[in-house]
């Protein structure tokens, strides 16, 4: 099993999301957890074409953004908003 976990980045706006991924054999899991829920919904909308919703994007027990979707590639998000302790 490989774990990544490389900064998320981009050449003309700030990415306050961090990307973490799990691949193992058979097995693909991209888990995003951001600070902003505006930029968090945007990667929902963009990842949702063509995937099939695992669970909505919507307020959690321990988020106020959490969604589970399998990209049109085969790959499992998790899309989690990040909370203060």
């Amino acid at each position: 099993m490989a774990i990544s976990r490389p900064a998320a980045k981009a050449s003309r706006a700030l990415v306050t999301a961090r990307l973490y991924c799990v691949r193992r054999r058979g097995h693909n899991l991209a888990s995003t957890v951001g600070t902003d829920a505006e930029e968090l919904t945007g990667y929902w909308k963009a990842l949702s074409e063509g995937a099939t919703v695992i669970e909505e994007l919507a307020t959690s027990a321990w988020s106020p953004l959490y969604g589970m979707l399998k990209d049109r590639f085969g790959v499992t998000w998790v899309l989690d908003l990040a909370v203060a302790y």
